[in-house]
């Protein structure tokens, strides 16, 4: 086979290749076809850009981009960059030194790093990371805040000499006056002037007395010799002191005295004034017992059983009065905590607290538990204002959630000899009915004495019981308890519940007025295993004339459902649109009796009945009564129950309206002498009216007078047998 050259191929013509354009290849086998770019490519290829950037591959190819790749990844390595151009021109050489100036240390060319310091200089203090001023400089420093400055002078005043301004040494000296003589380091007397002094010598006791009649001449002498001192100053009779003692304005104060200096003080402090005295023993109990140092106070730092600050005056006799233990009146906060400390102080002396004209607020109960008294001004508590209510002492409990306002006793024990005197223990406004917020509960007390008490606006306001029937297990009753002078006003349930009493006695007052729906003024009944026994009421008032518009006056004045020799002497009975005084078996009673119960000179204004007999009871008496009655006046009448020994006599009964006197239903045992009575209106019915029960027997009427009645006085028998009349006139 011939071989043809490239340049004598025919038709070939001479023109830039493009990388498109074939080209045979031998591979020694075969002929093949390829592009320039392939066969271009294969020999050889053309770098990586990982290549280009390490300068590897030493066969491949470099493009363009790859070479600008590998330029940039020099940039900052191996090659400057333009920022960096820029900055090498202006850039500090090593050779540039840092030289410490004035108060620095350190310093050098660049060729390493430096250090520049603070120097330590007088008064500095260099730390790692800051300057101070030394303890010392702070110290003068603090000088200047109170320096003067040299003009400042020094003035010699009365009695001196000398002085000047600080801008050298100033020298002030003592003058040398009259009798006067004055050293280097001494001021005296002058010869002359000390003979004018006290005498030397002398012994214990002795007195200065004029000499003769030169001037100045005195000596000692024996004549009249004492403890002059103690004449008028005698510790051990503190009252007869002409002095009260170091003044102190506090009990703060009191107790900081220093003992060892002062053993007699006077306390300034409002409310407490009073002389004290420190007293050495064991005081541990009385300043446990009085929590509040009205009278015994125990010093800072000293031991109670070492000693004690002692009120001194007449209070274990004359009584405390209530301000020395911090009770204010009319304070607008509760007064009870103060008070309550105050009467158990009074307790453990047997004494009497002392309380004020004003009003005290007392948010929770007053207890006095046994022997002591508390009473307001004597002679002003609101029983002496006759005809109104003017109370001088008054006691408000407005903000008592429950309970029982003052409680006497209430343990579960007997108390025996209080007394609560001139105080009024009342409410703004009255609590609900049946709310139990009563105004004085007398718990197991034995010789108590209640005067000139008033209490008004309490659901109940006077409760006795037991303290059994108080929810403890002692069932003594109350006894030998005197109520004198008591003003019982507005209740909700009564004005007196009365259970488990005996010997007890009510003198004069007033019982009710201004209720709002009362059940009754007084409630008399059994308590537990216990009654009521030997109550007297002479010369009380039981009255409800002054009811609110709009109510309903209560069933009964008085309740009695269970008592033994219950007695009312000279009492008034006004305004019920029942009967005055009940006597009924109660439907919580499961033996109720009533035996010995006498109304004597007793007068009945106004009320639907004087008296209904009710129930269980036996020996009931009414002597020199006066009644005038809108219904019947006396009815007796006992269903079930047998009833015995009922006597009416010296009696004046009149009825306003058309009913009978008298009426006996269901009884026996009644006798009726020496009585009038009269029947008002049209006068048609009779003035004694006998049921036709079947329990009816000696029945007797002696001495008695009634009005002519078309039904001659006496009608409806029934079946009643001894019915006797004898100077009687029906």
């Amino acid at each position: 086979m011939a071989n043809i050259p490239i340049r004598d191929i025919p038709g070939g013509v001479v023109a830039n290749p493009s990388a498109t354009d074939r080209i045979a290849i031998d591979n020694g086998t075969a002929m093949q076809q390829t592009t320039l770019f392939n066969a271009v490519n294969a020999c050889v290829p053309v770098a990586t850009q990982s290549e280009a950037e390490a300068g590897t591959g030493n066969s491949d190819r470099m493009t363009a981009l790859r070479t600008k790749q590998s330029i940039a990844s020099e940039v900052g390595v191996n090659l400057a960059s333009k920022a960096q151009g820029d900055r090498a021109d202006t850039a500090v050489q090593p050779a540039r030194q840092i030289i410490s100036g004035a108060g620095l240390t350190g310093g050098g060319d660049l060729s390493s790093d430096r250090t520049l310091a603070v120097g330590a200089g007088t008064g500095i203090t260099v730390n790692d990371d800051d300057v101070a001023l030394s303890a010392a400089s702070i110290a003068s420093l603090a000088l200047a805040n109170t320096s003067v400055q040299p003009t400042r002078q020094i003035i010699a005043g009365s009695g001196l000499t000398g002085g000047g301004t600080l801008s050298g040494d100033v020298t002030i000296n003592v003058g040398s006056g009259a009798g006067i003589s004055v050293s280097a380091d001494a001021v005296s007397l002058d010869a002359t002037t000390q003979l004018r002094l006290l005498p030397s010598g002398g012994t214990l006791g002795q007195a200065l007395v004029k000499a003769s009649g030169t001037d100045y001449d005195t000596a000692w002498s024996s004549a009249g010799a004492g403890d002059m001192i103690k004449a008028v100053y005698d510790p051990a009779s503190v009252e007869e002191n002409v002095f009260n003692g170091y003044p102190v304005a506090s009990r703060t104060e009191l107790k900081a005295v220093d003992t060892t200096l002062f053993t007699t003080v006077y306390l300034t402090e409002a409310g407490r004034e009073g002389q004290f005295i420190w007293r050495s023993g064991d005081y541990s109990a009385q300043i446990a017992a009085d929590t509040q140092e009205g009278v015994y106070v125990k010093g800072d730092g000293i031991d109670a059983s070492v000693g004690a600050w002692v009120r001194q005056g007449s209070w274990l006799f004359d009584g405390v009065l209530d301000q020395w233990f911090g009770v204010e009146v009319g304070a607008s906060s509760d007064q009870s905590v103060k008070m309550n400390a105050a009467i158990r102080f009074a307790e453990t002396y047997g004494l009497n607290v002392k309380c004020r004209r004003g009003r005290y607020r007392f948010d929770n109960r007053i207890f006095i538990y046994k022997r002591c008294a508390v009473t307001g001004p004597e002679g002003n508590g609101a029983i002496h204002v006759v005809g109104g209510y003017n109370p001088e002492c008054v006691w408000d409990f407005s903000n008592l959630t429950s309970g029982n306002a003052v409680v006497l006793n209430g343990t579960n024990t007997l108390a025996e000899g209080i007394t609560l005197r001139d105080i009024d223990i009342i409410r703004s406004t009255a609590p609900a009915k049946g709310s139990g917020i009563n105004g004085l509960a007398v718990i197991g007390v034995t010789f108590a004495n209640i005067v000139r008490v008033g209490i008004n606006k309490f659901d109940t306001l006077l409760v006795m019981k037991s303290a059994a029937d108080n929810g403890g297990t002692d069932t003594r009753p109350n006894t030998d308890c005197n109520f004198e002078d008591l003003r019982l006003r507005e209740s909700m349930t009564a004005c007196l519940d009365m259970n488990s009493s005996i010997n007890i006695n009510f003198i004069r007052g007033q019982y009710g007025s201004n209720f709002t729906k009362p059940d009754r003024i007084c409630i008399i009944r059994s308590g537990g295993s216990r009654t009521c026994d030997t109550v007297t009421f002479s010369d009380v008032i039981f009255i409800n004339n002054s009811l609110a518009s709009g109510l309903a006056l209560p069933p009964e004045l008085i309740r009695v459902q269970d008592g033994f020799l219950l007695k009312f002497i000279g009492c008034v009975f006004e305004q019920s649109t029942g009967a005055a005084v009940v006597i009924a078996r109660a439907a919580d009673e499961v033996n109720p009796h009533v035996i010995g119960l006498l109304f004597e000179a007793c007068h009945f204004n106004g009320v639907a009945n004087t008296v209904l007999l009710s129930g269980g009871r036996t020996n009931i008496i009414m002597d020199k009564c006066r009644g005038e009655t809108t219904g019947v006046c006396v009815t007796i009448n006992t269903p079930s129950v047998a009833q015995s020994a009922t006597k009416i006599r010296d009696c004046i009964f009149h009825t306003s309206t058309d009913m009978p006197c008298v009426q006996i239903e269901n009884t026996k045992g009644v006798h009726v002498s020496g009585c009038s009575l009269t029947v008002g209106g049209s006068a048609s019915q009779p003035a004694v009216l006998v049921g036709s029960g079947s329990v009816y027997n000696k029945v007797i009427f002696n001495d008695t007078h009634t009005n002519y009645t078309a039904n001659e006085g006496v009608a409806n028998f029934g079946g009643a047998t001894n019915v006797l009349t004898g100077n009687t006139r029906f």
